[in-house]
C-alpha cells in the first residue's frame, strides 16, 4: 500500500485496516481482498442489496467475522438511506441483517450499543466509515458518513444518543474515520458544494472542506467529519483518519462513483473486545 493510512494498520494478508490501541474495543475497516465473490464484486463483498450471490456474500462475512473471532449470529445490519437515524442495539437483536437483506434493520445508518456479543456493521463503496468508542462506558458506535449524512449531522446525532443511552461524554470518545472517497476524487455540483459551504465555512485553508478547482467543486468528506467531530467535543488528539481514496485504487477498495455503481461493499465491523478473540 502506498497511502496514507495515519494511525492505522493493514494486517499481514491486506485483507482490512484496524487501529491499534483501542482498549476494550475491536474494529476492521475491511478491503475488497479475502473474498470468494467474482466481478464486479470481487472479492470480498459484504453488501447483500448489490446483485451479488447471496451464498458468496454469506461466506465473505463469515470470513471477515471468523478475523475478529465472531460468528454470523452476532452480527447487526441496517438497510442505510444516507439519514441520520440512529439504533440502539441491545443483545436481543443478534443476527438481524446477518443472512440476508431482509432481516436488516430499515432506513438506519449509526447504531450504538454497550452490549457485549454484539458486532455493529457499516457497508460503503466511496462514503466515510465511522467508529466511535467510549471507554469510558464501554460503548460503541458506528456512523455510514456520505456527503447527505454528513450535512446532516450523523455524527453528532450518533455521539447525542451515545450520551443518552449511555452517558457518554465526547471529551473522551475515540473516534476512527476508514477508507473513503478523497477530495481528489469527489467533485460535486452547486448544489451540494453549497450545502457544505454554509455548512463548513472556510475557517483553515490550509484544510478546507470545499474548494473550487479547475473542474468544479471537490468536498473533502475526511476533513468534513473531522471538523463535525471535534465540533462535538471530541478531542482533535482522539481522531484518527485513514486518508485512503477508495476511488484511486481498484485493487484494494470498491467505489460506487468509479464503478458506475456496480461494486461491490466494504464493512466496518464493530465489537467490545471482551467477546472478541484477543489479537
Amino acid at each position: 500500500m502506498t497511502f496514507d493510512l495515519g494511525r492505522f494498520q493493514l494486517d499481514e494478508q491486506q485483507r482490512y485496516l484496524w487501529l491499534p490501541g483501542l482498549a476494550g474495543c475491536l474494529a476492521l475497516f475491511t478491503t475488497r481482498r479475502g473474498g470468494v465473490s467474482r466481478a464486479p464484486f470481487a472479492s470480498l463483498n459484504l453488501g447483500f442489496h448489490v446483485g451479488d450471490r447471496d451464498e458468496d456474500v454469506l461466506e465473505n462475512r463469515r470470513r471477515a467475522l471468523e478475523w475478529m473471532g465472531c460468528g454470523l449470529e452476532s452480527l447487526v445490519a441496517a438497510v442505510q438511506v444516507h439519514g441520520v437515524k440512529v439504533a440502539q442495539i441491545g443483545s436481543d437483536q443478534r443476527g438481524a441483517g446477518a443472512f440476508g437483506q431482509g432481516g436488516a434493520l430499515p432506513g438506519h445508518d449509526a447504531m450504538v450499543t454497550n452490549q457485549c456479543g454484539v458486532v455493529l456493521s457499516i457497508y460503503t463503496a466511496d462514503c466515510v466509515p465511522v467508529l466511535l468508542w467510549d471507554p469510558e462506558h464501554q460503548a460503541l458506535g458506528v456512523a455510514h458518513a456520505g456527503w447527505r449524512g454528513t450535512v446532516g449531522g450523523v455524527l453528532e446525532q450518533t455521539l447525542q444518543e451515545m450520551a443518552a443511552a449511555f452517558g457518554t461524554r465526547s471529551s473522551r470518545v475515540v473516534a476512527a474515520l476508514g477508507p473513503g472517497i478523497g477530495p481528489c476524487c469527489f467533485r460535486v455540483g452547486e448544489e451540494t458544494a453549497r450545502a457544505f459551504r454554509q455548512q463548513y465555512p472556510q475557517e483553515d485553508a490550509r484544510r478546507p472542506v470545499c474548494q473550487r478547482l479547475a473542474d468544479g467543486w471537490h468536498v473533502d468528506l475526511w476533513e468534513a467529519n473531522r471538523q463535525a467531530l471535534l465540533r462535538a467535543g471530541v478531542s482533535a488528539e482522539a481522531v484518527s483518519v485513514a486518508r485512503v481514496c477508495t476511488a484511486c485504487h481498484p485493487e484494494w477498495f470498491f467505489s460506487y462513483r468509479r464503478d458506475g455503481g456496480r461494486t461491490g461493499r466494504m464493512g466496518l465491523l464493530a465489537t467490545i473486545r471482551p467477546c472478541a478473540a484477543a489479537r
